[in-house]
């Protein structure tokens, strides 16, 4: 208690980031675009929380609908700091079949450290929201060094998200220039 008696939520520190605002990753432009979805081609997006912060939701917006059946899986995945990436969760399904922009809950998922938010088309692809990076050579450098240089990771054939622990070498550097323009919303 400080003040006038007034209980604080969080410790001072911590409240780096605004309850109930969305969160973007740091290493795109302010330039939005569209771009089409490949289903079973899954996209990973680097962002690194200096600070532990509860985050309530994650969410993108389609902005062209996908065919019948389109969802959108999002899952957030953890960066080990040494090679691997581990699934934490999977979030659940989008319905990429309404023009909107769509989240999902993250059930106060409490996150301190290196991630990546995954993206993966099921079914039918639509067109989401996108950002574009800054430029490539420069891509994820505002995130953490020792998350394989924040590159943006993808992997054809998928059906599902993969369990367990997976080496960097189980996904390929994406060199697109548009990225699904997700969204993280501070609890």
């Amino acid at each position: 208690m400080i003040g006038l008696g007034q209980p604080i939520a969080q410790p001072l520190l911590y409240r780096r980031y605004v309850s109930g605002r969305f969160y973007t990753f740091d290493w795109c432009n302010n330039n939005d675009a569209s771009a089409a979805l490949v289903v079973g081609t899954s996209l990973l997006l680097p962002f690194s929380v200096p600070y532990p912060t509860v985050f309530s939701a994650v969410g993108l917006e389609t902005t062209v609908a996908a065919g019948i059946g389109g969802l959108l899986d999002l899952a957030i995945f953890q960066d080990d700091n040494n090679g691997n990436i581990s699934l934490i969760t999977d979030v659940g399904t989008i319905d990429g079949t309404l023009v909107q922009y769509s989240s999902l809950s993250l059930n106060n998922l409490n996150l301190f450290g290196s991630y990546f938010v995954g993206v993966l088309p099921l079914v039918a692809a639509g067109t989401v929201r996108t950002r574009q990076n800054v430029n490539a050579s420069t891509l994820g450098q505002a995130t953490s060094a020792t998350q394989a240089g924040g590159s943006i990771y993808s992997k054809s054939g998928l059906g599902a998200w993969p369990a367990g622990s997976n080496p960097y070498s189980f996904w390929t550097i994406s060199a697109n220039a548009n990225y699904p323009k997700v969204l993280l919303q501070a609890a």
